[in-house]
């Protein structure tokens, strides 16, 4: 994200979306950083009724930049005990679906000794993922089938090769591209 864009987390109680949280770039986070978060939301502060919501909001410019947002866990306290709901709490709105093909560069890299690779798709589309060395061997097939319309995460777990310089190439039906990846040891 570039300097002062900024992403917020907002909670809906049944009437109106509140913000929780908010973080700025260059003040309140870096790039290319991972963070640990936790948002609490005071007792008292807001109502919790059946159709309360979380979501994050982003003002980014028009860029290729990415938040990556990961285990999320929601607890709350009822009667001074604790409480989890471990229900499916994602849901993907239409119009969220990319309206592009875009294959992110992998995160982290250099990496030690896994790395994830994030797509999107603006429609469905067989996807290709593989991974090949300075050689140009394959090494690894992360993907080889069919996916929906969205974003879409693969993991490579880089055991049993060696540190370097690795190539990971997408094939969609429409589209190739490549990225490269450094392994540490």
């Amino acid at each position: 994200m570039e300097s002062n864009e900024d992403f917020w987390v907002q909670y809906y109680d049944g009437s109106a979306w509140r913000t929780i949280a908010t973080y700025v770039q260059g003040a309140g986070f870096a790039n290319n950083v991972f963070y640990n978060k936790v948002v609490s939301i005071p007792a008292g502060t807001y109502n919790y009724p059946a159709n309360a919501k979380l979501r994050f909001m982003c003002d980014a410019s028009n860029n290729t930049d990415d938040v990556y947002i990961d285990e999320i866990a929601f607890r709350g306290y009822s009667n001074g005990k604790a409480v989890q709901d471990d229900h499916d709490i994602v849901s993907l709105k239409r119009e969220l679906v990319p309206g592009k093909f875009f294959f992110s560069q992998n995160y982290p890299n250099p990496f030690k000794p896994s790395t994830t690779i994030s797509f999107s798709l603006p429609e469905a589309s067989s996807v290709v993922i593989k991974v090949f060395d300075i050689t140009g061997r394959r090494v690894a097939t992360l993907a080889d089938g069919p996916y929906e319309a969205g974003v879409h995460n693969v993991r490579w777990e880089a055991k049993g090769v060696s540190s370097g310089i690795y190539f990971c190439r997408i094939q969609t039906g429409a589209h190739v591209a490549t990225r490269r990846m450094m392994l540490l040891e």
